[in-house]
Order: structure tokens, then C-alpha cells, then sequence
């Protein structure tokens, strides 16, 4: 089953229904707790103070508690969601968690931050996959960095749910004899790179990550995306999804995936089964252009040649 690929410039999901989804999502954050360590760890190999850091799109505060957790160098934090009730409740769970830096907050769009350029050292964000202009907001966080400065971002790739999508192409072709859109669109990390350089950052380096998520069937793990707030929002919604088609997706999940587990103790043995569902995770790193950075050497200025160094 493929998944579709957004053309950039195509207003694919709908903003509005993302930040009400976004404003409920505060119960169900395992998954971003997780993306968030992998993200500030990344961070282990740089030296230096960082004095001004944003978080983009910081949902309650993900990114703050990794940084905590890491002892980051860091002087002060500026926290933004396109979601107002967002980041109230970032701001209210902060006042309950010990911090060691400064923490501002404002209400903004990943592809509008409300910030002059060049105010950030570091830029850190999870929530660049439901953008619909992702170049734009690439732009926009590169003209946010200082010279030298650093971006690392997550957001989640083509390889998502891959499981939960299959399950409901069996069940769709068996019900209705055709296939609906369920997943929303992701980005391919083999166009990573190339929208890393058109948003002009240097030193870029682009890999991916899969963690994969044991469910007892199918309804729960729906019911797990609804509370991330991370369900599908198309800009133009399907038609509604009968019983019969999530009863047979969840019927051909369980036959495709499901995978028993074997418990031994010294008393007694039992097993267990479970469905997985994968969750790709792609990691983009990136610099601000600045003057002190390494540079290739011109062409043709090599004082050694190559078969001599293999020799």
C-alpha cells in the first residue's frame, strides 16, 4: 500500500482541526517523551553555552524536560504551539517542574513563528510533519538561528503506521472494493536533505529512527492516536468509515501481525500476544551559514594523489 507524498505548496491538512486535536492530546505522551530524549541527545557531542533555544511547536513542555534531564547548557528556553490552550498548559506545568533556565512562551504557526530573525542560538522542534508548506517552515526556522546556529528536528516519516495502514487496505478492499485515505501524508527521508539545502543550512545530516509500540489489538492503538492528538486531519474529509470496515481491519491486523510472546518463571509458564505498531521517526540537523564553518577545498588544490595514499 503506498502512502501519498504532499507536493509542496498543497494545503493538505486542516490547521484548524489540528489545533483542537492538539488542545486534547495531554493524556497520551509517551511518544513524544521518547522522540524528545532522542532529540536533546543529539545534542551530547556540542560544547558551549547555548544562550536563546526555541522550541517549536512545544506541545507541554517535552523538549524542557529533556533538556532538564540532559543538563543542557542553556540560558533560556522560548516555547511555542500554534494551540493556545497548548501552551497554557505548558506554562502551568513548568511552574510544578524545577528548571534551571529561563522559559518564555508564545502562540504562533510553525510556518509564522513570532520571533525576529536571527534571535536563536538552537532551534529544536517535534511537530514539523503537520505543516503544509515544510520548506516554508525550514525557511523560517533557519532566518530564526544566529550564524552558527544549530537546528534538530523529529518528525514522523512515510514508514508511520505502516501496519494500521495495511490492515486497512485488506479490510477496505474486502468491505467496499476501493481504499480511503486514513493516514495522513509524510515526508520521504530521500527529500530530507534536499529541503534541508533549499532552506539554507549547512552540515546537514538526516537519519531515521523506528520504535515500535506493543497494543493488545487494533482499537486501542486508535485509541492511543486520538490522545496523542495525532489522527489524521485532511483539509478535505473522507467520507465516514462504516463498523464493518474498522471490524475488519482490525480483524486482518491481528492476522498479519500479531505475534505471541512465551513467559517462563520458575513456577509456572504462560504467553502473551500483542500487535505492533511503528512509528517512523526522521531526525534532521542543520547549521545557520556562517564564516567559521568548514569549507570544501577549491578543486584542483589536492597536494597528494589518490592512488598514492591507497598505496
Amino acid at each position: 500500500m503506498r502512502r501519498h507524498v504532499i507536493r509542496w505548496g498543497e494545503v493538505v491538512f486542516d490547521r484548524g482541526t489540528k489545533r483542537r486535536q492538539r488542545e486534547r492530546s495531554f493524556d497520551c505522551e509517551f511518544l513524544r517523551e521518547a522522540v524528545a530524549q532522542r532529540v536533546v541527545g543529539r545534542l551530547r557531542d556540542l560544547t558551549g553555552e547555548f544562550e536563546k533555544v526555541l522550541d517549536v511547536g512545544c506541545h507541554t513542555g517535552h523538549i524542557r524536560r529533556a533538556l532538564t534531564h540532559d543538563a543542557v547548557p542553556i540560558r533560556e528556553l522560548a516555547q511555542c504551539d500554534m494551540a493556545p490552550a497548548v501552551v497554557r498548559e505548558c506554562e502551568r506545568r513548568a511552574r510544578e517542574e524545577a528548571t534551571p533556565f529561563g522559559l518564555s512562551y508564545a502562540v504562533g504557526d510553525e510556518e509564522q513563528l513570532p520571533y525576529e530573525p536571527h534571535t536563536f542560538d538552537m532551534v529544536l522542534s517535534l511537530a514539523l510533519h503537520w505543516v503544509n508548506d515544510l520548506p516554508l517552515a525550514l525557511f523560517n526556522i533557519r532566518h530564526m538561528l544566529r550564524p552558527d546556529g544549530v537546528f534538530v528536528g523529529a518528525l514522523l516519516g512515510g514508514g508511520t503506521l505502516v501496519e494500521l495502514q495495511t490492515a486497512f487496505a485488506v479490510a477496505e478492499e474486502e468491505r467496499t472494493a476501493g481504499l480511503g485515505p486514513h493516514a495522513s501524508p509524510a515526508t520521504r527521508i530521500a527529500d530530507c536533505g534536499s529541503l534541508m539545502q533549499q532552506a539554507g543550512f549547512n552540515l546537514i545530516t538526516v537519519d531515521v529512527d523506528k520504535i515500535t509500540v506493543d497494543y493488545g489489538d487494533a482499537f486501542l492503538l486508535l485509541d492511543d492516536l486520538q490522545a496523542m492528538g495525532e489522527q489524521h486531519a485532511p483539509v478535505a474529509a473522507p467520507p465516514p468509515t462504516s463498523r464493518d470496515t474498522f471490524l475488519a481491519m482490525a480483524a486482518a491486523y491481528d492476522a498479519l501481525y500479531r505475534r505471541r510472546q512465551e513467559k517462563a518463571s520458575a513456577t509456572s509458564s504462560s504467553s502473551s500476544s500483542s500487535i505492533p505498531a511503528t512509528f517512523e521517526v526522521l531526525y534532521l540537523i542543520g547549521w545557520a551559514p556562517a564564516a567559521s564553518q568548514p569549507k570544501p577545498l577549491a578543486r584542483g588544490s589536492a597536494t597528494a594523489r589518490i592512488g598514492d595514499l591507497l598505496k
